[in-house]
């Protein structure tokens, strides 16, 4: 009896099978159609000569998306699913003044909702660290803020600019 149920259900198999086939197919797309890019994108945190150890300093940095950045990829914010930092390099214009002389630096987004850690250097070990973290809605609100406070190991005997290069990867939805 035991084989004659097993023969039963194998003569059955490719019905089942035509059947499942019919019911899975659909009009959507089972394929995910977000892409990923990368944006290079810089920016200039200035120091004054004077300034105090202590307490840190905080200024607005610019870190943003434009609309041109988006539509020469092909997408627009409306398609922006995330954006993440994935590079973040300070320079200093003056090789006397190395960024290394910056004991800390933490940059954080703002808005109304909240405050998101972005990354933070310690010059003591001259290391930066990225925290992974996803900025999109930062960068879609207009009223967000990305800020970078900082303090020194000793202040700039003159006045100097850190250039900052940064790299945003973004994965958006195509725009149609």
């Amino acid at each position: 009896m035991k084989g004659f149920t097993s023969l039963f259900r194998l003569r059955y198999l490719p019905v089942l099978l035509f059947c499942t086939s019919l019911l899975s197919c659909s009009d959507t797309n089972s394929i995910d159609d977000y892409f990923t890019f990368n944006l290079q994108k810089s920016f200039g945190l200035n120091a004054s000569a004077g300034s105090t150890v202590w307490p840190p300093m905080t200024v607005t940095v610019p870190v943003s998306i434009d609309s041109s950045d988006l539509a020469r990829n092909g997408t627009t914010s409306s398609l922006v699913r995330t954006v993440k930092l994935t590079r973040l390099v300070f320079a200093s214009t003056d090789v006397a003044y190395p960024f290394s002389n910056i004991d800390t630096l933490i940059l954080t987004a703002s808005d109304s909702s909240g405050t998101q850690l972005v990354a933070t250097y310690s010059g003591a070990v001259d290391s930066m660290g990225l925290t992974n973290a996803d900025i999109a809605s930062y960068l879609k609100n207009p009223k967000a803020t990305f800020s970078a406070t900082f303090g020194y190991q000793k202040p700039p005997p003159a006045a100097v600019t850190f250039n900052a290069n940064y790299t945003l990867v973004v994965t958006a939805r195509p725009q149609q």
